[in-house]
């Protein structure tokens, strides 16, 4: 069955007399994701282990599962707030609240993925992670499959020279989206545990050792 022409526009192929529609859904939903984030902030208990790593890296690819990208991003928000953020977004429509969360946040947020534009978005990152900045990817995302990381942190780790940063993550109280990645968003006075496991360098010849490494720092839960 073909998908609804809705399902699969991105932000750049909305047609024209949508646009308005989506600049305001952008801006509405961006400012309820912020406030959705500050709620948590300021509520939730955020108990995080291996703060010191984070000290002697000027830069560095933060991952997660995809299961994990809002506890993730609320902790990276907790832990790094001092830091510049380049990553890459899923340009399919919804996530234009992103990239105006991201303008709010003073990060880059480059609209690309597999099929819509990729090696330019990638390029794009890389470039960022040169001039020192950081990145976070969820590294079975967008569509998985669950659990098994994709090529496109090790490439930027290799291209850059920038670590990859594991961020194994659990949270007590949470609302779990019935999906093929059981996404977790935490609810308000919620206990979130992050550990920031040791630094993973990439080499080309390293990419299957980087892959295991990575995936059992990260964990199955």
């Amino acid at each position: 069955m073909p998908r609804k022409p809705s399902t699969i526009y991105t932000v750049d192929s909305v047609p024209p007399h949508l646009r308005p529609l989506l600049r305001g859904y952008a801006r509405v939903g961006s400012a309820a994701l912020h406030g959705y984030l500050q709620v948590l902030l300021e509520t939730c208990r955020i108990e995080v282990e291996g703060r010191e790593i984070l000290q002697e890296l000027p830069s560095s690819i933060c991952c997660f599962w995809h299961t994990w990208g809002v506890p993730g991003f609320l902790t990276i928000l907790h832990t790094q707030r001092d830091r510049r953020f380049g990553a890459l977004v899923h340009p399919w429509w919804p996530n234009a609240i992103w990239d105006v969360l991201g303008q709010k946040l003073g990060w880059r947020a480059v609209m690309a993925s597999a099929g819509h534009g990729g090696a330019q978005g990638l390029d794009r990152v890389i470039e960022c992670l040169k001039q020192g900045y950081s990145t976070m990817v969820a590294v079975d995302g967008p569509r998985g499959p669950l659990h098994r990381p994709k090529r496109g942190a090790f490439q930027m780790a290799v291209a850059a020279r920038v670590p990859l940063l594991p961020m194994h993550v659990e949270c007590d109280r949470a609302l779990w989206l019935p999906r093929w990645d059981h996404m977790c968003l935490p609810v308000p006075s919620a206990t979130i545990r992050v550990r920031y496991g040791p630094p993973i360098h990439v080499t080309e010849m390293t990419f299957a050792k980087a892959e295991a490494a990575l995936s059992e720092a990260l964990g199955r839960a």
